[in-house]
């Protein structure tokens, strides 16, 4: 599946690039990604750490369910991604093709977005001052299905990496 992030988060995390502090190695994001989720299939978690020219890492997996495709993916910008993720969490806006609302999971804010006529679901939040945690699903519009997905990964274990 491997989608891109919504293009505003993907705006952020391009100007957080200049972040001042090492990523966390993708090896240490994995576990994070490597969640049971019931009735779901797993693939294989994957990942990356990328030191130039911008440094950043990405561990992800992908789930699926029938028709419904799922993918769960944490980014590390560094400290710079919290300020440029700040403005984003905020907004909220209705469409005739897409809802963008804030969204919080464990503590954790975020924003959920939902095209109900691509029937597509993605929901990002940020984790301490430096992860961005992506929750992509396609084939059904259903918030409260990646939302659970969401309540499953242990956000304050990915939290404690920051330190």
């Amino acid at each position: 599946m491997r989608r891109s992030l919504p293009a505003a988060l993907a705006l952020c995390l391009f100007l957080a690039g200049a972040a001042l502090a090492e990523p966390v190695h993708f090896k240490s994001l994995l576990p994070i990604v490597a969640v049971t989720l019931p009735g779901w299939t797993a693939g294989t978690p994957s990942g990356s750490t990328v030191k130039q020219p911008l440094e950043a890492s990405e561990a992800s997996v992908e789930f699926s369910k029938g028709d419904l495709r799922l993918e769960i993916a944490v980014y590390d910008g560094g400290p710079a991604m919290a300020a440029a993720f700040a403005a984003v969490s905020q907004v909220e806006m209705e469409t005739t093709e897409e809802s963008v609302k804030p969204a919080g999971v464990k503590g954790y804010r975020g924003s959920l977005f939902t095209r109900t006529n691509d029937k597509e679901v993605d929901l990002v939040l940020m984790v301490a001052p430096r992860f961005a945690v992506s929750l992509h699903m396609t084939g059904s519009a259903d918030a409260a299905l990646v939302l659970e997905a969401a309540n499953r990964l242990d956000l304050d274990k990915l939290a404690a990496l920051s330190k």
